[in-house]
């Protein structure tokens, strides 16, 4: 997948697709799935193993990819985007989560490190009983791409899921 170069490649797709993965996801229930690795060009994630590619021509335009469980109690989405020199990935994040209605000051933070100078920063949110939203961004300097990852599910275990497809986070060795 071909990146490309908008100053808010996400944006579209926020307003798109991502009001609609969360109505679906609110409409099923959780349960406990096996996990499988999916491997992304720069990097790679756990996701669980029934997730099934949602199938969005107009997303692969804006860079985005998404998955969702046939049951729909968790969907992912991931964009790729490029970015200038002076880029501020703490604003990025920021931006990225007001796009998706996630206070930042209200929301658990964390970091993963990702073996680079740059780590995976990472928010989870509560948004209703056992429904859960989580967003990661990760900027690669030296090639000057990123990707922003954000995730839905429901369920009292979700919580636990979310995070662990954000710790799953492997950067892919360089050819």
């Amino acid at each position: 997948m071909k990146p490309h170069h908008l100053p808010h490649p996400t944006l579209p797709n926020r307003c798109l697709l991502f009001p609609t993965f969360v109505i679906l996801s609110l409409q099923a229930s959780a349960q406990n799935v096996e996990m499988e690795r999916y491997s992304l060009g720069m990097f790679s994630i756990l996701l669980p193993e029934n997730c099934q590619e949602i199938e969005s021509e107009e997303a692969r335009q804006y860079g985005c990819i998404g998955w969702v469980t046939p049951d729909k109690d968790f969907i992912c989405t991931v964009c790729f985007f490029n970015f200038d020199e002076g880029f501020d990935p703490e604003k990025r994040f920021r931006e990225e989560a007001e796009g998706v209605n996630v206070d930042l000051d209200n929301s658990e933070r964390f970091l993963i490190t990702t073996g680079t100078e740059q780590v995976l920063r990472c928010a989870l949110t509560q948004r209703a009983a056992n429904n859960y939203l989580a967003i990661g961004l990760y900027p690669d300097f030296k090639k000057k791409k990123g990707v922003f990852l954000c995730m839905a599910s429901i369920g009292p275990k979700e919580p636990t899921l979310l995070a662990n497809v954000l710790a799953s986070f492997r950067l892919m060795p360089e050819d």
